[in-house]
């Protein structure tokens, strides 16, 4: 049976691929073969097209991984065992068996040396998703094997060499729920959260791409995600079909369009609440002709092919915005107003309509928080949520066709105990509730490994039995290719696992979809930050992943530096320590700027304007992470008072800034003068991690500027003298504007500016010179 006829299975089967070597076979999945056993039938349903698809899509990884024809031969007892070697897939029985396989997400790789030849090797597993994810496993062992060992000449020998780094065994993934969560840039009418800013309007008309979704999900599913969150205020007018008759007639919306305003000053004066204003729908810009049915169409064949990925798609919205935005209109009866009955029963056929409108939908999310107030009975908060959601979500289930959505309340202002106890029936008849929180309680992941919000302010809040799926939010590191391990290692180790369901991670104010500022040109986000999204993907699956495992994806990527171990670990150790930058400055500033739109270490502002030496003085660490605030370094230096043993001071961290910044500019030096050509990627990476050392030093002197004008203030309010510290901290500042002239040199270089972020503002590194040698003069005139 050929794969396209899989559909046909018996109902319960155990399907091997086996891999063999073969001269002159021509390339294409048409060429892999089924064969079905009856030594362990398979007690699943049967196989779906889902499960087809996973198993297609990793062996034709495996195929790409070598320069060999690949078949598949069926039954496996007539083969001539003799002349070569195999590969088997195998779908087991069920989980739980003696292979140490609990979990369908779960896999084996192990080799069978029984053979009178090199050996079999066995990928296994108990459900379509852990035989894809091992097999795209294999791929890479078996790739890294082939370029690490250039005297391998045929495949027996590659893998008899691949066979010495097996076996690899993952019982069971680690979280539960592992996901990316983008807000979504529908369209001008439907936007989402932050699209004021050019990398959503950029990506309105990507997000009507079958191709960059195809490509996104693919990359999504190397790394073992499996949700996928689309955020939007108000998405339903783009995906749903209201009809022309009826209530709620003509809300649905034909078409993709952009606005063409001026963004950067919209930018300045737009909130959650006037995302549609008249000057947006007087400037619309049609940029696909597409018909309600077609979007429908659209948004069904994204999820098959997620669903064919072994990925959930969601859908999560904030509340309260409806259709039509614009000044909080009325049509249809439908406004804004959480008093309003008709938006009520509007909603709640939205939700209805969406679920049976996609019936691979996983589930939808909402937020009780963003444009609702408090209120009682009917119109509270968690009541109107009910009323719509509770309520769609019955109309849903009640056909039968939905057994068990997930249901996804975030904590904002929400009373949980109260949405429980609402949601109990619901809860009873299998929909699978999570509550959402961010995780960090800031739009800050970068800062601390050890954030203290959500034991604190969440955990305690969670209902019994509940368990939180909690938000990454990376609003800081939009350009530059951020990647150190042991950073995400860490933070996940330190993650509350016994109240987690999952993780989601994303931004607010930039679109991870499709590049537009990098001046070498467009390509996928996730693929342009492919070891950012990697790292935290493969972490959230398995714990146990080590610096040498790591060090192989870097060969796999880098091909020109492959053959040079010394060179890899290079390039290891400068990406490690480029990738503290952030973090190190992070943590001793978002203890106060909490928000996304009050801080972006890569433009050193806020949405009120560039954060200036004053700023960091008066700035607040993340809190029980040891670290001491500027404001308390500087008084604990002029009074004498001792500081905690343990406490991490500015001037460590400064240290660690500039020896970070040494390390960085170093080993790239090293990597060029050992490497005879470099290829695009990788000089791109390099260039990014200079940046990174560039911004590092900015920093280390102007926290240290700061520190030193902290301490002069002291010293002028105790009458001691001050002048010779004030000096030192106008040096420091001198140094940071040279440092930050050499940060934009390189930056500009790489990337287009200005650039427009959706919730902080327009970042123009360039025109931020002023304000850096402004805060020379501040310095200067900071006392009398």
């Amino acid at each position: 049976t050929t794969l396209s006829k899989m559909a046909l299975l018996p109902h319960a089967c155990h399907i091997t691929i086996l891999f063999v070597t073969l001269a002159h076979i021509t390339n294409g999945l048409q060429q892999y073969d089924i064969h079905v056993t009856k030594e362990e039938p398979h007690t699943n349903d049967f196989i779906v097209d889902a499960d087809r698809n996973r198993i297609s899509f990793a062996a034709n990884k495996l195929k790409e991984s070598f320069d060999i024809d690949i078949a598949v031969y069926y039954p496996k007892d007539n083969m001539n065992k003799s002349s070569t070697t195999v590969v088997e897939m195998q779908l087991l029985n069920n989980c739980n068996t003696a292979h140490g396989i609990t979990h369908t997400e779960g896999y084996l790789i192990e080799l069978d040396s029984t053979l009178d030849f090199v050996g079999k090797i066995y990928v296994r597993a108990c459900g379509s998703v852990g035989l894809m994810y091992g097999t795209l496993r294999l791929a890479e062992l078996m790739t890294h094997t082939r370029i690490t060992n250039t005297s391998i000449v045929n495949t027996e020998e590659l893998l008899k060499e691949t066979s010495r780094h097996l076996p690899v065994k993952v019982s069971a993934p680690r979280m539960l729920l592992r996901g990316l969560k983008m807000n979504v840039p529908l369209d001008a009418r439907t936007p989402s959260y932050g699209d004021c800013g050019y990398s959503a309007q950029h990506n309105i008309p990507v997000m009507w791409n079958m191709s960059f979704w195809s490509k996104y999900l693919d990359s999504m599913a190397s790394n073992h995600y499996n949700l996928l969150s689309l955020w939007s205020l108000d998405p339903w007018p783009s995906i749903v079909d209201f009809g022309t008759n009826g209530r709620f007639a003509n809300m649905s919306l034909n078409d993709v369009t952009r606005s063409n305003i001026d963004w950067v000053q919209y930018n300045k004066i737009y909130n959650d609440k006037n995302m549609v204003t008249q000057e947006v729908l007087d400037n619309l810009q049609t940029l696909k002709n597409l018909t309600i049915s077609d979007k429908i169409q659209f948004w069904q064949n994204v999820m098959e092919y997620a669903n064919n990925r072994g990925i959930q798609v969601m859908i999560v919205t904030w509340n309260i915005f409806v259709f039509p935005i614009l000044n909080n209109a009325t049509v249809n009866g439908v406004n804004m107003s959480q008093q309003n009955n008709n938006t009520v029963d509007w909603v709640r056929l939205a939700i209805n309509k969406t679920l049976d409108t996609y019936p691979l939908l996983a589930g939808i999310g909402t937020d009780p928080g963003e444009n609702m107030e408090n209120g009682d009975g009917a119109y509270s908060r968690e009541e109107w949520i009910y009323r719509t959601y509770g309520a769609g979500l019955t109309d849903a289930m009640s056909g039968g066709n939905r057994t068990s959505p997930i249901l996804l309340i975030r904590k904002n202002n929400a009373n949980l105990d109260k949405i429980v106890d609402l949601f109990s029936n619901l809860l009873q008849k299998g929909v699978k509730f999570y509550v959402g929180a961010k995780y960090a309680h800031n739009a800050h992941m970068f800062g601390s490994t050890n954030p203290p919000y959500a034991r604190e302010s969440v955990i305690p809040s969670l209902p019994s039995q509940v368990k939180a799926l909690w938000c990454l939010r990376n609003d800081d590191i939009f350009n530059f290719r951020w990647g150190y391990p042991s950073y995400a290692k860490e933070y996940y180790n330190n993650m509350p696992m016994n109240v987690t369901a999952g993780i989601h991670i994303g931004a607010d104010g930039y679109v991870f979809a499709e590049t537009w500022a990098d001046r070498n040109g467009q390509q996928l986000e996730i693929e342009k930050h492919w070891y950012n999204f990697m790292i935290w993907g493969r972490y959230a699956y398995v714990s146990n992943i080590s610096d040498d495992d790591w060090k192989q994806q870097l060969t796999l990527r880098f091909i020109e530096i492959a053959d040079n171990s010394s060179s890899i670990d290079t390039l290891y150790t400068v990406w490690n320590n480029a990738s503290l930058v952030v973090p190190i400055v992070n943590i001793m500033v978002v203890g106060g700027w909490i928000n996304d739109f009050q801080w972006n270490p890569e433009g050193c502002f806020s949405k009120t304007g560039f954060t200036t030496v004053v700023d960091f003085i008066s700035a607040m660490p993340v809190p029980e992470n040891n670290i001491t605030s500027i404001q308390d370094y500087a008084i604990a230096n002029v009074t004498n008072k001792p500081l905690p043993p343990s406490a991490i001071t500015p001037l460590v961290q400064v240290k660690r800034l500039s020896e970070i910044a040494t390390i960085v500019e170093q080993g790239v030096l090293e990597l060029i003068s050992q490497t005879t050509t470099i290829r695009a990627e990788l000089n791109a990476t390099l260039g990014d991690l200079l940046i990174f050392a560039k911004l590092g030093r900015y920093y280390a002197d102007k926290i240290m500027g700061a520190v030193n004008l902290a301490i002069a203030k002291e010293l002028h309010s105790a009458h001691r003298p001050y002048k010779d510290i004030q000096n030192s901290a106008v040096l420091h500042l001198q140094n940071a504007s040279a440092s930050w002239n050499q940060y934009t040199l390189l930056a500009s270089a790489a990337y287009v500016y200005p650039q427009l972020l959706g919730r902080v503002g327009l970042m123009d590194i360039i025109a931020f010179k002023q304000n850096v040698n402004d805060d020379i003069s501040l310095a200067r005139n900071y006392l009398p």
